[in-house]
């Protein structure tokens, strides 16, 4: 594993000033059922030393009405995974949707 901090779209290493000019949009953005579902690429590791770099990121975010009754926001709002390659990244995201719409666990 490697101890770099950042990286490009590919999980090569790259240095600071190649990172900050590099373009960081949205690979996917959906919403379902009150919730806004976004997967970004960071390219600035997150994993601790030793660790395969996690450089992607897929983030809940509760959008709906406060007032709704089949919703919790505040165990769904802001939950989080962190993942190394573009590919586990949209995985995740399409889990994530999959079970939103089908109302089940998907923490």
């Amino acid at each position: 594993m490697s101890s770099h901090e950042y990286y490009d779209m590919d999980s090569n290493p790259i240095t600071i000033e190649e990172w900050a000019c590099m373009e960081r949009p949205h690979e996917k953005l959906d919403f379902a059922d009150g919730y806004r579902v976004s997967t970004v690429f960071l390219g600035l590791n997150h994993a601790p030393e030793g660790l395969k770099p996690l450089i992607w990121e897929t983030m809940v975010f509760w959008e709906g009405p406060s007032d709704w009754v089949n919703a919790d926001p505040a165990q769904m709002d802001h939950y989080q995974v962190r993942t190394s390659t573009r590919d586990e990244a949209i995985s995740v995201h399409n889990d994530i949707i999959k079970n939103i719409r089908n109302e089940q666990s998907w923490r």
